[in-house]
């Protein structure tokens, strides 16, 4: 007599449009296509609602330990969870002490299993002088490095040039890990900006190209993974793979759903609520940069979800700092925003994730798979309000923004 499943979700629809029923068994996917009720215990209706692999946020800071009062892992997981999302990679900074050695990595690791909701991994800091401590980081389980090449805003996790960016990657290359880079080449920038517009002028597309290059051929050099966070333009998105190509490197790019789907006009409205870095882009540009995405050339999307205390986005621009909320609703806001992209979208947020970082047993909707933990339904059509906001401090550049759809969770249902 065979085994029943535990659960048959049946009648959904994937991303692209296509019917599905997923089995599951033990927490796992046993297969996927068409089956008879009387296959499972239970059986859930999912007609009207899309099927969606589990969703994953390479790009957060939730600043715990030492700065929870930012943000913290129980209301930033919560958060995530909302959003559809069922894993989340943690940025070393801006935590405090940030991730930076295997004491620091211990402490977030306890920090998680005390507060987190949803599965969380841990990017290891690069800074200069710290290369000695990273192949224990990697041992310990960190999913990736993460490095600064121009100041991060924090004095305990200062910018890496080149030559401690090449040391690191030389200790990294053979642990298979990659090292992600915030891409914005010092020399380029200029101090400050006590308007949007200034902020803008000051931190040129020439700073992030300048960049890229340099960290690219420094894996190449090197032999390691790298991994260009954030991109906000079209331009580092096409230099990547230039130098991809012409290189043979395994590297990989980011954007944010914030240079998708706002402009330099819009920062310049909504104010320090809007100020990121790299800047949002003139409308020309965040429309070359969606291009680029709807034709593929981007492999993974990050909210880059970097809270702060309220009052620290309430003051003079020029002194707010420099981070958008976004982790809860970034495919919500870009269904609404480009529904045909919607199997982009997705995939950008779960398969190509799962592969650009070794993740084998999640990610699609396949045998063999963690079980998918939301529906949703794209009937419903919200808009972001900070009332809603799940957030430790309830701001965003979302606000107003239309919304497609609600997550529904499946072990709830």
């Amino acid at each position: 007599m065979l085994m029943k499943f535990d659960l048959l979700i049946q009648g959904g629809r994937d991303a692209a449009g296509h019917r599905l029923d997923v089995a599951i068994r033990d927490g796992r996917i046993m297969g996927t296509g068409s089956f008879e009720e009387k296959s499972a215990n239970r059986v859930l209706d999912a007609q009207g609602k899309i099927l969606l692999p589990n969703l994953i946020d390479p790009h957060v800071h939730f600043n715990q330990p030492g700065r929870s009062e930012w943000e913290g892992l129980a209301t930033g997981t919560a958060a995530a969870r909302a959003g559809g999302i069922a894993t989340v990679f943690d940025m070393p900074l801006n935590s405090t002490p940030p991730v930076l050695s295997l004491k620091e990595f211990e402490a977030k690791q306890a920090a998680i299993a005390e507060h987190a909701c949803i599965d969380v991994k841990i990017w290891a800091g690069i800074i200069p002088g710290n290369h000695r401590d990273l192949k224990a980081m990697a041992r310990a389980g960190a999913i990736g490095f993460k490095a600064f090449y121009c100041d991060s805003g924090l004095d305990e996790f200062p910018a890496t040039d080149r030559e401690s960016l090449i040391r690191a990657m030389q200790e990294i290359a053979d642990t298979g890990l990659r090292v992600a880079v915030h891409a914005e080449h010092p020399a380029y920038l200029q101090p400050g900006g006590s308007t949007s517009k200034q902020w803008c002028e000051n931190r040129p597309i020439q700073a992030e190209l300048a960049a890229i290059e340099d960290v690219i051929r420094a894996a190449a050099k090197t032999g390691c993974k790298a991994h260009i966070v954030h991109i906000s333009s079209a331009e580092g998105i096409q230099l990547v793979h230039r130098l991809k190509q012409m290189l043979g490197i395994d590297v990989t790019c980011e954007t944010c759903p914030h240079y998708l789907l706002l402009n330099q006009a819009d920062m310049e409205r909504i104010g320090a609520r809007a100020k990121c870095a790299p800047p949002l882009r003139p409308e020309q540009d965040r429309q070359a940069l969606v291009d680029c995405f709807k034709t593929g050339l981007i492999d993974v999307l990050g909210s880059d979800h970097s809270p702060c205390l309220s009052s620290m986005k309430d003051g003079r621009f020029d002194e707010a700092w420099g981070g958008i909320s976004g982790v809860q609703h970034g495919l919500q806001l870009l269904y609404a925003a480009m529904p045909d992209a919607l199997p982009m979208i997705v995939d950008c947020m779960s398969t190509r994730v799962a592969s650009a970082f070794g993740l084998r047993k999640t990610g699609q909707l396949a045998a063999g798979q963690a079980a998918p933990r939301f529906l949703l339904n794209p009937a419903i059509e919200t808009n972001v309000d900070d009332i809603d906001l799940l957030y430790r401090n309830r701001q965003s550049a979302f606000t107003g923004m239309s919304l497609r759809g609600k997550f529904i969770p499946i072990d709830a249902t």
